[in-house]
């Protein structure tokens, strides 16, 4: 049985992962795989307002570890049906990134995790796109610097990774001549 090629969909908030995920696995007749995080504090944003708690914070420190598991469970899970390619809107690498950004800190467990999976292939979406409000995003305004740290990660662990700029069909198109280009080379 051939090994399943990974390629991550990777970058700041609103650069448009999910909707190029989406199509990446329609064009390439295979599965995306969500971003579970997004999923998790969704759940949590109803549980406070439904008790009236409020909350500054939504996604707090504490919840990074279910985070990650339920992102990589889901991920062992639904690769099972991939076609031998499966494109994912996030990875445990994209919640290390916002680690050092939101909490300036490193956990040993998730670095530990970073080593023992393995990716093919990163799809860094550039902000060249209009930013979209929603209750999960919240930084409208360092974009740059977020996507500076994004493709900063991708250089000094020497991951293999193109940048997606354009329009939302100049992404796609550029990321479809990417993949064909990673799957001749695997």
């Amino acid at each position: 049985m051939n090994e399943i090629v990974k390629i991550v969909l990777f970058g700041p908030e609103s650069t448009g992962k999910t909707w190029l995920a989406e199509r990446l696995a329609m064009h390439f007749n295979t599965i995306w795989i969500a971003e579970y995080a997004r999923t998790y504090l969704e759940s949590k944003q109803k549980y406070y307002d439904f008790y009236s708690k409020g909350s500054e914070e939504i996604c707090l420190q504490e919840d990074i570890l279910p985070i990650v598991l339920g992102q990589m469970a889901i991920e062992d899970l639904q690769s099972k049906a991939a076609n031998q390619l499966v494109f994912l809107d996030t990875n445990p690498l994209q919640t290390k990134v916002y680690v050092n950004y939101y909490y300036k800190a490193e956990y040993n467990w998730l670095l530990k995790i970073l080593d023992e999976r393995h990716y093919n292939f990163y799809l860094l979406t550039d902000i060249d796109i209009a930013w979209h409000p929603d209750a999960m995003r919240d930084r409208p305004n360092d974009r740059a610097g977020l996507f500076h740290l994004f493709k900063q990660e991708l250089e000094n662990r020497k991951l293999n990774y193109a940048i997606i700029k354009g329009n939302n069909m100049e992404r796609l198109e550029n990321a479809i001549a990417v993949v064909d280009l990673v799957l001749k080379g695997k």
